[in-house]
C-alpha cells in the first residue's frame, strides 16, 4: 500500500524532527488560552509541525491527556508524538 507506506515515512521524519526540535510554544498556569490556540494555528499553517510544552503545574491540576486532547481538537492537529509534558504536532 503506497499511501500508508508514505504517511508512515512521514511521521518517522516527523519524530525524528520532533527529538532535535526545541518546543516553539510554551502553555502556562493559564492552560491553552484562546490566544496560544491561535499561535498553534498559525505555527502549524506556516511549518505543517509544532512542538508544544505545557507547565507541569497545569498538567497537576487539569490532567495530561485532558490537555493534549483538548489541544489537539481545538487546533485540529493530528500526534506525532508526546514526551513527557511536550506535545509535537502536525496537521491532518
Amino acid at each position: 500500500m503506497i499511501i500508508g507506506e508514505t504517511m508512515d515515512k512521514k511521521l518517522k521524519e516527523l519524530r525524528r524532527i520532533s527529538k532535535v526540535t526545541t518546543p516553539r510554544i510554551i502553555i502556562g498556569k493559564k492552560g491553552p488560552t484562546d490566544q496560544v490556540i491561535s499561535n498553534i494555528k498559525k505555527e502549524l499553517k506556516e511549518k505543517n509541525f509544532v512542538k508544544v510544552k505545557i507547565l507541569k503545574t497545569y498538567i497537576d491540576e487539569h490532567g495530561k491527556d485532558e490537555t493534549f486532547t483538548e489541544i489537539v481538537e481545538k487546533t485540529g492537529s493530528k500526534i506525532v508524538q508526546t514526551i513527557g509534558f511536550t506535545i509535537s504536532l502536525t496537521r491532518k
